[in-house]
Order: C-alpha cells, then sequence, then structure tokens
C-alpha cells in the first residue's frame, strides 16, 4: 500500500550552473517575510525516478541522506537538470528494506514528506 502524506506542495530551489540546473529540494523553508520569495512551491504529486545515492549530510536539526536524479518526469528543461533530495533517516531504513536498489540507485516512486518543520521525499511505492 503507498504512504501518504498530507502536505500539498514542497519547496525547492534552483541553482543556474554553467553546464545544468540543479533544482534542489529544500529541507528547511525559513519563515521570515524577507525569504517569501526564496522559494519555487511544487504541487506535492507522487513522481517515478531512479535516485542514486549521494551521501549523507547533517542539517540544523537532524541527519539525512542525499539522492541525486538527472531527470524528473514531467520535465522539460532545454539544459541538464540535477534533481537533488533530501531522505530523512527513518524513511532511508524503509528504502533499504525494498526490494529496489542496484548498485546504489533506486527505482520507485516517491512522494514528499514533512518531519517537524523539514521537508524531504519518502518511498510512495515500488515501481
Amino acid at each position: 500500500m503507498p504512504k501518504q502524506t498530507s502536505i500539498k506542495q514542497i519547496p525547492f530551489r534552483s541553482t543556474v550552473l554553467p553546464q545544468k540546473v540543479v533544482r534542489e529540494l529544500v529541507g528547511y523553508v525559513d519563515p521570515r517575510p524577507m525569504y517569501a520569495d526564496a522559494y519555487d512551491w511544487v504541487d506535492n504529486v507522487p513522481f517515478m525516478a531512479t535516485l542514486t545515492f549521494a551521501g549523507f549530510e547533517r542539517g540544523h536539526s537532524a541527519a539525512h541522506a542525499i539522492f541525486l536524479s538527472d531527470s524528473k518526469p514531467g520535465s522539460s528543461e532545454l539544459i541538464p537538470v540535477v534533481w537533488q533530495f533530501q531522505v530523512f533517516l527513518t524513511d532511508l531504513a524503509d528504502m533499504i528494506r525494498s526490494d529496489l536498489w542496484s548498485q546504489g540507485k533506486i527505482t520507485g516512486t516517491f512522494i514528499g514528506c514533512k518531519h517537524g518543520s523539514n521537508y524531504g521525499i519518502m518511498l510512495h511505492s515500488s515501481v
């Protein structure tokens, strides 16, 4: 059964580099008014992807895993886009228990989630 989430939108920000664009899921949204326009809010719908494990990072309040994808279904950008997602360690445990891994990559359907004040993605269902 697919996991459910009640959040309607998830925040992204883009960084334009000479040869590519990095679209990063923002882990923490600063609530101060001066940052109100700093995020691109995207509808939180399940998406299929193959994600590559890139390592771990430590945020202000929690550690998380980082996954990268070179494409996100529905995207039609003219230059290469690298998508970067955070996965909470509790959600990573569910991903590790799945049979979806192959050579450091996982293929499945993912959806945005929120733990406390932080955003990430989790495995919604297997492909």
